[in-house]
Protein backbone atom coordinates (compact mmCIF):
# COMPACT_ATOMS: atom_id res chain seq x y z
CA UNK A 1 0.00 0.00 0.00
CA UNK A 2 1.17 3.52 -0.73
CA UNK A 3 -0.19 6.49 1.16
CA UNK A 4 -0.18 9.74 -0.77
CA UNK A 5 -0.67 13.28 0.43
CA UNK A 6 -3.63 14.81 -1.37
CA UNK A 7 -4.38 18.51 -1.70
CA UNK A 8 -8.12 19.17 -1.75
CA UNK A 9 -7.59 22.92 -2.15
CA UNK A 10 -8.55 25.77 0.17
CA UNK A 11 -5.82 24.76 2.65
CA UNK A 12 -7.31 21.32 3.15
CA UNK A 13 -5.06 18.31 2.79
CA UNK A 14 -5.59 14.64 3.35
CA UNK A 15 -4.31 11.21 2.52
CA UNK A 16 -5.38 8.59 0.02
CA UNK A 17 -4.30 5.03 -0.63
CA UNK A 18 -3.14 3.54 -3.91
CA UNK A 19 -3.25 -0.05 -5.05
CA UNK A 20 -0.31 -1.89 -6.67
CA UNK A 21 -1.08 -0.31 -10.04
CA UNK A 22 -0.87 3.12 -8.36
CA UNK A 23 -4.48 3.99 -9.11
CA UNK A 24 -6.17 6.05 -6.42
CA UNK A 25 -8.36 3.61 -4.51
CA UNK A 26 -9.78 5.24 -1.43
CA UNK A 27 -9.60 8.49 0.48
CA UNK A 28 -8.70 8.07 4.13
CA UNK A 29 -8.76 10.70 6.80
CA UNK A 30 -6.30 10.00 9.59
CA UNK A 31 -6.73 12.22 12.58
CA UNK A 32 -3.49 12.37 14.54
CA UNK A 33 -3.65 13.36 18.18
CA UNK A 34 -1.01 13.18 20.88
CA UNK A 35 -2.10 12.21 24.38
CA UNK A 36 -0.10 12.40 27.58
CA UNK A 37 2.99 13.62 25.72
CA UNK A 38 4.51 10.15 25.47
CA UNK A 39 1.75 8.37 23.56
CA UNK A 40 0.84 8.95 19.94
CA UNK A 41 -2.64 7.94 18.80
CA UNK A 42 -3.19 7.74 15.06
CA UNK A 43 -6.88 7.45 14.29
CA UNK A 44 -7.93 6.29 10.84
CA UNK A 45 -11.46 7.27 9.88
CA UNK A 46 -12.41 6.18 6.37
CA UNK A 47 -14.84 8.35 4.45
CA UNK A 48 -16.88 7.34 1.44
CA UNK A 49 -18.51 4.12 0.32
CA UNK A 50 -15.63 2.65 -1.68
CA UNK A 51 -14.40 -0.68 -0.30
CA UNK A 52 -10.62 -0.50 -0.13
CA UNK A 53 -8.57 -3.53 -1.21
CA UNK A 54 -5.91 -2.64 1.39
CA UNK A 55 -5.30 -5.62 3.68
CA UNK A 56 -2.04 -4.72 5.45
CA UNK A 57 -0.62 -1.45 6.74
CA UNK A 58 2.89 -0.29 7.65
CA UNK A 59 3.53 2.95 9.54
CA UNK A 60 6.87 4.61 10.27
CA UNK A 61 6.97 7.17 13.08
CA UNK A 62 9.98 9.38 13.72
CA UNK A 63 11.21 9.07 17.32
CA UNK A 64 14.61 10.73 17.62
CA UNK A 65 14.99 10.40 21.40
CA UNK A 66 14.12 6.72 21.99
CA UNK A 67 12.28 3.66 20.80
CA UNK A 68 8.81 2.58 21.80
CA UNK A 69 7.69 0.81 24.95
CA UNK A 70 4.74 -0.80 23.13
CA UNK A 71 2.43 -0.41 20.13
CA UNK A 72 -1.18 -1.46 19.68
CA UNK A 73 -4.04 -1.50 17.18
CA UNK A 74 -7.41 -0.77 18.79
CA UNK A 75 -6.06 -1.77 22.20
CA UNK A 76 -4.50 -5.07 21.10
CA UNK A 77 -0.75 -4.93 21.73
CA UNK A 78 1.57 -5.92 18.90
CA UNK A 79 4.72 -8.01 19.46
CA UNK A 80 8.07 -6.24 19.61
CA UNK A 81 10.99 -7.28 17.41
CA UNK A 82 14.56 -6.43 18.34
CA UNK A 83 16.00 -7.75 15.06
CA UNK A 84 14.80 -6.30 11.74
CA UNK A 85 14.74 -9.70 9.99
CA UNK A 86 12.28 -10.98 12.60
CA UNK A 87 10.02 -7.98 12.07
CA UNK A 88 10.16 -8.37 8.28
CA UNK A 89 9.21 -12.06 8.50
CA UNK A 90 6.32 -11.44 10.94
CA UNK A 91 2.70 -10.76 10.00
CA UNK A 92 2.43 -7.95 12.54
CA UNK A 93 4.52 -6.20 15.16
CA UNK A 94 6.77 -3.22 15.78
CA UNK A 95 10.49 -2.53 15.52
CA UNK A 96 12.71 0.44 16.38
CA UNK A 97 15.07 1.20 13.49
CA UNK A 98 18.03 2.88 15.17
CA UNK A 99 19.88 4.13 12.05
CA UNK A 100 17.03 6.46 11.05
CA UNK A 101 15.38 6.55 14.51
CA UNK A 102 11.94 5.47 13.39
CA UNK A 103 9.39 3.11 14.91
CA UNK A 104 8.06 0.68 12.30
CA UNK A 105 4.58 -0.74 12.92
CA UNK A 106 2.85 -3.26 10.66
CA UNK A 107 -0.47 -5.02 11.02
CA UNK A 108 -3.48 -6.41 9.17
CA UNK A 109 -5.94 -3.59 8.49
CA UNK A 110 -8.95 -4.00 10.81
CA UNK A 111 -12.24 -4.81 9.11
CA UNK A 112 -13.99 -1.80 10.61
CA UNK A 113 -13.77 1.64 9.01
CA UNK A 114 -12.45 3.49 12.08
CA UNK A 115 -9.48 2.26 14.10
CA UNK A 116 -6.64 3.66 16.19
CA UNK A 117 -2.95 2.81 16.28
CA UNK A 118 -1.22 3.77 19.54
CA UNK A 119 2.57 3.97 19.99
CA UNK A 120 3.90 4.53 23.49
CA UNK A 121 7.31 6.09 24.10
CA UNK A 122 6.74 6.35 27.83
CA UNK A 123 9.74 6.29 30.12
CA UNK A 124 11.35 2.88 30.52
CA UNK A 125 14.75 1.32 31.01
CA UNK A 126 16.25 -1.98 29.95
CA UNK A 127 16.47 -3.58 33.41
CA UNK A 128 13.19 -2.40 34.92
CA UNK A 129 14.53 -0.08 37.59
CA UNK A 130 12.26 2.75 38.54
CA UNK A 131 13.65 6.23 39.06
CA UNK A 132 12.62 7.86 42.36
Amino acid sequence: MKILAVDYGDSRTGLATCDRTEFLTSPITPQITVKARDRTDIRFATEGSYTSPVERMTLKLVSKKKGALWASVDGQQLPQYIVRDGWEAAESGWYYNLPDRTIWVKFAKPAKKDFTVTVSTEKFDLIGMAED
